[in-house]
Parts: structure tokens; sequence; C-alpha cells
């Protein structure tokens, strides 16, 4: 079978999709050059287009969907795959191969709040292009439910994929030679766009708390995003590593090979690609219990749930694993033993097969 994927953005996510649906049938993948890593190791059945994709506001993209529908149209796939919903030009794309079978991955049910990139994306155009498709892929079972609510889709056309890890940034990680630094102190990492949603100020309030009880605590924050209103927040700078500008590969690689911790303290979320970069690394997390994000990480032992914007839940968690060694190394026994098991490439691929093949019989 020969699947064609379409990656406007979320590279980390596509390019791993990719390279596990490799091992099981043929695939391109068309993403823009920007994403582009020379440490990808594709395999022999995985083509990877790199080029040059216009912003999405731009009319150009009318000349780039014309162009890509020739593209795939001269592969003759027998599944086109786009791995993002918000993408407003899938529509043109959609009518531009009338016979071909179009399948979405929808990765956030809901607009969240302060991102401001999904809202640009009119709501109209993601549900259109949810009915159009043959199938809609989602990361969990909650998920589903919401979908079918949110978007008024059957039930039967959305499939749950689970979400891969993301051993990128580990191999980097490996390649540079990053390791945890022996200076005793326990790194709490909290890692990814600064936005209203992914509830950094409860981990601000907690984070005194915490220092209170675990003297070796830093907090480390990291990621793009409007940081002043939390600057302010904070207590005690010194407990404090502030990154506060767009992250580098190599800086990723680092930093999550130097946590001993995550914390996701969202107050929503659909799922979380941060759980997944850290899973090969070993690193567990204290995730809310919101979306599938509570389910991922509890079902699958990577951690603590904790209610979302209750600081004292939030810090209680942070100071249990940073205090208990042996329960640390449990958590990341645990995490090792599920990536090498339950998260390998084949085993996923061969469930995105099932789908495509279920759709192909209707």
């Amino acid at each position: 079978m020969r699947i064609a994927l379409i990656a406007p953005e979320i590279p980390d996510y596509s390019i791993e999709f990719a390279r596990l649906l490799a091992e099981a049938c043929e695939v391109r993948l068309v993403i823009p050059a920007k994403f582009k890593r020379a440490q990808t190791s594709d395999t022999s059945k995985l083509t990877i287009e790199w080029v040059e994709w216009p912003r999405q506001r731009s009319l150009a993209n009318v000349p780039f969907m014309m162009q890509l529908s020739r593209r795939i149209r001269a592969w003759e796939p027998h599944v086109v795959h786009c791995l993002d919903a918000n993408c407003v030009w899938f529509n043109l794309l959609r009518w531009l191969l009338p016979s071909a079978t179009f399948v979405t991955t929808l990765h956030d049910v809901w607009v969240h709040p302060g991102d401001v990139t999904t809202k640009r994306v009119p709501r109209f155009a993601v549900k259109h292009l949810l009915k159009r498709s043959a199938a809609v892929i989602v990361h969990g079972k909650k998920l589903r439910i919401a979908a079918a609510k949110e978007f008024s889709l059957e039930l039967s056309r959305i499939f749950v994929l689970s979400h891969p890890p993301l051993p990128h940034y580990f191999e980097l990680a490996a390649q540079q030679g990053y390791e945890k630094p022996r200076d005793g102190a326990f790194r709490v990492l909290f890692f990814g766009r600064i936005l209203e949603y992914k509830g950094l100020r409860f981990l601000i309030e907690a984070a005194p708390i915490v220092a209170d009880k675990i003297k070796s605590v830093k907090f480390i924050v990291a990621g793009s995003g409007k940081f002043a209103s939390y600057r302010a927040m904070i207590e005690d700078s010194s407990i404090f590593e502030i990154h506060n500008r767009f992250i580098s590969e190599s800086e990723t690689a680092r930093l999550f090979a130097e946590a001993d911790l995550l914390v996701l303290p969202y107050t929503e979320a659909s799922q979380s690609g941060v759980v997944f970069i850290g899973l090969p690394f070993g690193v567990p997390a204290v995730a809310t219990d919101v979306g599938e994000l509570g389910e991922t990480v509890e079902s699958n032992r990577m951690g603590i749930v904790v209610q979302p914007r209750n600081v004292n839940e939030l810090a209680s968690a942070i100071i249990r694993i940073a205090s208990d060694d042996v329960l640390l190394g449990l958590l990341r026994k645990d995490l090792l033993d599920h990536y090498q098991v339950s998260l390998l490439r084949a085993p996923l691929a061969r469930k995105a097969m099932q789908v495509y093949e279920a759709i192909r019989k209707v």
C-alpha cells in the first residue's frame, strides 16, 4: 500500500509517524523545508519531500495546492493522510483530488485559551475537512467521543491511534553526549510554548512549597511566549532557570537529558507531545487530568496525575517524586519498559494500516 502523508505543521509527530508507518508500507511525507532534519533516519520505504510551503494566510497556497495535487496524483497513493486538521487549504486539496481517499488527524478537538495560531483557522473549515474525510484519527478514546460531538461526526469514522514516542531528541542527545549533570540538583522541566492553558502560573505558585521541602530543586522553564506577567509572580528567582525563546533541537535534547521530572500543569488539553519526548529518556511526569493527558500518564505508568489548578496537589506530587529515589527509579523503569515493549514502531504501524484497510473496504 502507498500512503501520502501531508504535514504543514507539527514536525516532531509527523516525521515520527512517517518513520513508523514506513515499517509496513510505502510512505511519502510532504513537509515544509523549514523543518528539515539531517539526523532523520529514513527507511527504504520512506521518502520525505521538503517543500517551500507558503504561510497559511498567503494566496500562494492556491498554486501550491494545485502543484501538490499533481504530485500526489502522479504517485497514485491508496490513501492521502493530512496529519493536521488546522490547514484551511486542505479543503482545496480535497476538491482537487475528488477520487482520493482522505484521512485527517485531529490533534486538538477544541481551541485552547491563548492559542492564537490555531484560532486563526476557522472552525467551519476544520469541520468541512473532517466531514469530507473517510476517516478521522484522534489520540484517545475521550477525544473520539468529544470529536464526534464537537464536529457532528459518526463515531464509526473516528479511529484512535496512540501518539507515538518521539525518540528524535533522545537520539540527538546520544549523538551530542548530553547527560544528567552531577551537581545534585533535581531538575523539574516545564517545556513548550507558554500559553494560558499550559498552567504555568500554578507551577510558579507551587514552586516555593516544593523548595521548602526539596532544597536541591531547580525549575526549568523553556519555551517561547509572553512571559513578563509570569516573571512578576516568581518569589525566588534563584530556583528558576528561564529560557523564554524558541528552543533549538540541540537544546531540547540537552534539556530533556538533564531533566529529572516533567511537569504539565495544564488547565485543559487534548494530548501533549512533551511526555512522548520524555518517554525514551525515562523522564516521568506530573500532569493534570485534562483531555487524554491524565489517562495517558496514569494508564502507562508515566508519572502522577493531579487535578488542574490545584497548587497544593501539584506541589505534593513533585515533592513525593523528588524525595523518594525508589519511586523515581520505579517510574523510570516503567517508562522505559513501556517504551521498549508497548510503543514499538511495528505494532503502531500495524494499527495505522488497519485503519487504512478498513476505509478502503467501505
